[in-house]
């Protein structure tokens, strides 16, 4: 928006004609100048102290304010509108200086973004109430800046914690359950080991059925992934991961065997 703004201060500089010395377009372009840089770079900025009555004239001629000249003597004119040329001419460095300036700045922020990304992941992380079992199972990881070993410890600690809740089921030929057909069995909507409510009310099928699927979903979708690519995660991926799998965590603990 910034660079824009300056850009369109450029281009109405371009379109001014020094010949006309009452052309209104001088002071309205001197405003708009004025206003933008202070709306941009600030009030009480170097860039707005500087050229807070920047205007589109400019003269080292000492006659140029004499009160002997008259309006239409031709030396008179002829000095007018070499101070709008030169006036034009430095407005124009002026207004170029500001855009590098502000392509600085979005370059400076643009390189900075990823540090300040993983600061508030970081920030995030430890504001976090986790399961103790998921935070005892990635804590480590993550402030190592390991966010895909995060996720998937604390994947592989959820399937664990499910697995100790359910008492170790097994499948119909006798074998351990695990992963997701571990989840889909446990969690199975209408005859799930872990009962996440009692179904008294209208939606309670709803949402056995919802948290089926979301368990089921995290260990297809976050954990094996991580078990079998090396793959790096963001911080902030990482963070909203295992705030995820804690949740659940938090559901599978208070679900009913």
């Amino acid at each position: 928006m910034a660079l824009r703004r300056l850009e369109a201060r450029y281009a109405d500089v371009e379109k001014l004609t020094p010949d006309v010395w009452d052309n209104p377009g001088f002071d309205s372009a001197e405003m708009d100048i004025r206003s933008d840089i202070g709306a941009i770079f600030g009030e009480g900025s170097v860039e707005n102290n500087a050229n807070w009555n920047h205007q589109i004239f400019h003269s080292d001629d000492p006659n140029i304010g004499s009160l002997m000249l008259e309006p239409d003597d031709p030396y008179f004119i002829r000095i007018r509108q070499d101070a709008r040329k030169e006036g034009i001419k430095r407005t124009k460095v002026l207004v170029e200086g500001l855009m590098r300036r502000v392509r600085e700045r979005i370059a400076e922020h643009a390189a900075m973004a990823p540090a300040v990304a993983v600061r508030d992941a970081r920030v995030a992380f430890g504001q976090l109430n986790l399961h103790p079992r998921i935070r005892d199972a990635c804590i480590r990881q993550f402030e190592d800046g390991h966010y895909r070993e995060a996720i998937l410890n604390a994947g592989i600690a959820l399937v664990g914690y499910v697995k100790e809740r359910a008492k170790d089921p097994v499948d119909d030929k006798g074998k351990p359950l695990d992963g997701t057909p571990l989840m889909q069995r446990v969690f199975a909507h209408a005859s799930p080991i872990l009962k996440v409510n009692d179904l008294t009310q209208p939606t309670d099928q709803d949402e056995r059925q919802g948290m089926q699927f979301l368990f089921a979903g995290v260990t297809l979708g976050l954990r094996n992934p991580r078990a079998h690519s090396l793959d790096p995660d963001t911080a902030e991926y990482a963070v909203e991961a295992v705030a995820l799998l804690s949740f659940l965590a938090k559901v599978a603990q208070n679900a009913e065997l």
